[in-house]
């Protein structure tokens, strides 16, 4: 099971992929969606991202959510065998990103 907190603090950069986060001086490198992209406040301004740190032998990577609802689908969906982030990110809608495949993923019209 993964594990979800949360962070808060300022947003210090940010791009339609991921953002950085800087809690009491220690940034954290957030891969978000689009909508929570669009969920975000401007730059040096205070943020909540719900977080789902995400756990493979090479990697650890930290996946944000504006809503609970998309926390949750996020990891219903790589608690599935052979479902791993970059497909249940392509899974979700709307359209968002897959950091580890590094394309974006759009539904079809």
């Amino acid at each position: 099971m993964p594990m979800r907190a949360h962070l808060h603090g300022v947003v210090v950069a940010k791009t339609d992929e991921r953002v950085l986060v800087d809690v009491q001086g220690a940034g954290y490198q957030v891969v978000v969606s689009l909508s929570t992209y669009d969920a975000l406040p401007d730059l040096q301004e205070r943020a909540t991202l719900l977080t789902t740190l995400y756990v493979r032998a090479d990697t650890l990577r930290l996946y944000g959510f504006a809503t609970p609802d998309e926390q949750d689908v996020f990891e219903r969906l790589i608690s599935v065998s052979s479902v791993g982030p970059c497909l249940a990110w392509a899974a979700r809608p709307p359209s968002g990103w897959c950091w580890n495949c590094r394309t974006r993923w759009r539904p079809s019209p």
